[in-house]
C-alpha cells in the first residue's frame, strides 16, 4: 500500500497592480483577503487617503472588464493566470473642487487624460484645444517655440487650425504651476456631461443598440451613436434588478400622473447585466445619499448553502459602498486636518440634511422577494 505525499496547496497569491501612474506594483495576499485588503496596500504606498474613490479592474474569463467587489474575496472573483493583472482605477468621480490631496489630483487627471486620449470623452474642438495645452503644460512645462503637441485631444465640431488653437490656449498658461494646470484640467473635464458615467453596451426589447450611462447625477440613455434618448433622476426609479443577461427596471415619471414603465434591456452576459445592476445602486448611495442604507450594506448571501438556511449573516456582498461622498470628504479631513471641524460640519451638513428630503435622496428598494432571492442569491454572482 503506498502513500500519497502530502501536496502543499499555496495559502497566499500574488496580484499585479497597474497603477494609474502606470507603475506595476506586487501585492502577495493570502487566498482568502477580501478585495479592500489589495486596494489599501496600494493607496499606502501611494499616500492617498481618500481611496473610497477607487477601484480595482479585473478581465473576467470571457475578457469582460468588472469592477472587483471590494468587500467580498478577491480571490473568488479573479480567475486563476500566471499573472493575475488588476489596475487600479477611479470608480467613483466626484466634483474637483472637494478632492482634498493633491496626490489623489493627480490620480484622477491621469484616468482622464487616458480617456480623452482614447476618445472616452468629446469635448468640443474649443475645449479639446484647452484641455491639450493643459495636458502639455502639466506633462511638459511653460510653451517654447517649436514644442510638439503629441498627446491631443480630439474634440467635436470645427477642428481647422486645431494646432494654433492650442497654442494660444499653452501661451495662456505661463508659469502656471502643475499642481494649478492639473486643477484647471479637472475643472473643464468635470463639465463634460459624461464626466464619472459608467458606459453599459445594452440592447432593448427590439434587439436595437443602446448605452445606459449610469452617472453621479442620473441614469442617461443613448442610441448606439450616442445621441441623448432619454434622462432619468434616481428619484424615479422604484426597483432595479436582473436575471441571466436581462435588466429590469421600474421607472415612475416626476410628472404627475404618469404611469409607471417597466423597461427591459438585454446585456452581453450575466456579469454585465450584475455590474450595471449593482452600479446603479452605488452611484445612487455614494453620491446622492448622507448615509450607506442598511439594506445596502448588508444585502448579501451566505456561502455555505447551512448558513443561508439558518439565516446567518451575509459574508457575501452584493453593493460594494461603504461611505458616501460626504462620509468620504468628512474622514479624510478628520485625517489630514484632525484639530480643525470639516468645512460642511456646520452650514454644509445642514444643507444636506435638506437636500436628504428632496426627491432625488430616496432609497432604491431592492426587488422585492422571491425575484430577488432568484436573481442575486445564486452562487454564480461572483460579488
Amino acid at each position: 500500500m503506498s502513500c500519497r505525499p502530502a501536496v502543499n496547496v499555496p495559502s497566499t497569491r500574488t496580484y499585479v497592480v497597474r497603477r494609474l501612474d502606470s507603475v506595476e506594483q506586487e501585492v502577495v495576499l493570502s487566498k482568502k483577503a477580501n478585495g479592500i485588503e489589495c486596494l489599501d496596500k496600494v493607496c499606502k504606498s501611494l499616500g492617498i487617503i481618500e481611496k473610497d474613490y477607487f477601484g480595482l479592474r479585473f478581465t473576467d474569463k470571457n475578457a469582460e472588464p468588472l469592477w472587483v467587489n471590494l468587500r467580498n474575496p478577491l480571490n473568488e472573483q479573479v480567475p486563476a493566470q500566471p499573472r493575475s493583472i488588476l489596475e487600479m482605477k477611479v470608480k467613483f468621480f466626484i466634483r474637483p473642487q472637494k478632492i482634498l490631496q493633491p496626490i489623489t489630483r493627480q490620480h484622477f487627471y491621469k484616468h482622464l487624460k487616458k480617456d480623452l486620449l482614447l476618445g472616452k470623452l468629446k469635448p468640443s474642438a474649443v475645449k479639446a484645444a484647452r484641455l491639450t495645452a493643459l495636458i502639455a503644460q502639466v506633462d511638459k512645462g511653460n510653451y517654447a517655440p517649436g514644442i510638439q503637441y503629441h498627446q491631443k485631444v480630439h474634440g467635436s465640431g470645427d477642428s481647422d487650425n486645431m494646432e494654433a488653437r492650442i497654442r494660444r490656449e499653452h501661451q495662456k498658461l505661463l508659469r502656471t504651476s502643475q499642481e494649478v494646470a492639473i486643477e484647471k484640467f479637472l475643472e473643464e473635464v468635470s463639465e463634460l456631461e459624461l464626466y464619472g458615467v459608467e458606459m453599459y453596451p445594452v440592447a432593448d426589447g427590439d434587439h436595437v443598440p443602446k448605452v445606459i450611462a449610469v452617472g453621479p447625477v442620473c441614469i442617461m440613455l443613448y442610441s448606439s451613436n450616442m445621441d441623448l434618448l432619454n434622462r432619468y433622476n434616481y428619484s424615479s426609479v422604484q426597483y432595479t434588478a436582473f436575471h441571466a443577461r436581462r435588466f429590469t427596471s421600474l421607472i415612475t415619471p416626476t410628472e404627475q400622473g404618469a404611469p409607471s414603465e417597466q423597461v427591459e434591456f438585454e446585456l452581453r452576459s450575466r456579469a454585465s447585466a450584475q455590474a450595471l445592476y449593482r452600479s446603479i445602486t452605488e452611484f445612487h448611495t455614494f453620491f446622492r445619499r448622507d448615509t450607506v442604507s442598511r439594506i445596502v450594506k448588508t444585502a448579501g448571501y451566505c456561502k455555505s448553502l447551512l448558513g443561508n438556511l439558518k439565516g446567518q449573516n451575509p459574508d457575501r456582498f452584493y453593493f460594494d459602498v461603504m461611505r458616501t461622498h460626504k462620509e468620504v470628504v468628512d474622514n479624510a479631513w478628520s485625517i489630514l486636518h484632525p484639530h480643525s471641524p470639516s468645512p460642511r460640519s456646520s452650514s454644509g451638513r445642514s444643507s444636506s440634511r435638506n437636500s436628504s428630503r428632496s426627491g432625488d435622496s430616496t432609497i432604491l428598494p431592492l426587488p422585492p422577494s422571491p425575484f430577488h432571492r432568484g436573481t442575486m442569491g445564486s452562487r454564480g454572482g461572483g460579488g
